[in-house]
């Protein structure tokens, strides 16, 4: 089957956050997580912003449900969530905080489902179990891994 575009722009999507996982990782090293945080948006901003307006995209929302959703989005995902995983990257391996990742999609789904009245197919369930069980396999072996070293920690 020919390669869409929508492939290469998830391609290439993946990529880019692999690059910003690893960047958040090495900025946590040397700074906090508002820092990191602020320094991420504002070149977020200074990045996409030209790109928008050349696009012809609205800036400001019209309405006010558009500024309900904005401002919500603003703190639950750019606040909370951000803040969160970057703290986290400042305190786990970027393969767990990494892999704890993988259940946005399936949150996405549920959340789909139960919000808005999204079908969800038998495929996207089994790839949603599949995804939650590597999630548990994935962190069990960090857990081992972190009890060990605590273990030997303790004893020295």
């Amino acid at each position: 089957a020919p390669v869409s575009t929508g492939d290469v722009f998830a391609l290439l999507s993946a990529m880019f956050f692999a690059g910003w996982v690893l960047c958040i990782k090495h900025l946590r090293r040397t700074l906090s997580p508002a820092k990191v945080l602020v320094w991420n948006n504002g070149l977020s901003l200074f990045l996409v912003l030209p790109i928008a307006s050349l696009l012809g995209e609205p800036l400001i929302p019209v309405t006010l449900p558009g500024w309900l959703l904005l401002v919500a989005f603003a703190m639950l995902v750019n606040v909370f969530g951000h803040i969160a995983f970057t703290y986290a990257t400042g305190h786990i391996p970027v393969s767990l905080n990494s892999l704890m990742l993988l259940i946005v999609p399936v949150l996405s789904a549920a959340l789909g489902w139960a919000l808005l009245g999204e079908a969800v197919t038998g495929i996207q369930l089994g790839a949603g179990t599949c995804v939650l069980a590597g999630i548990a396999f994935g962190q069990q072996g960090w857990l081992a891994g972190w009890r060990g070293w605590r273990r030997g920690a303790l004893t020295r």
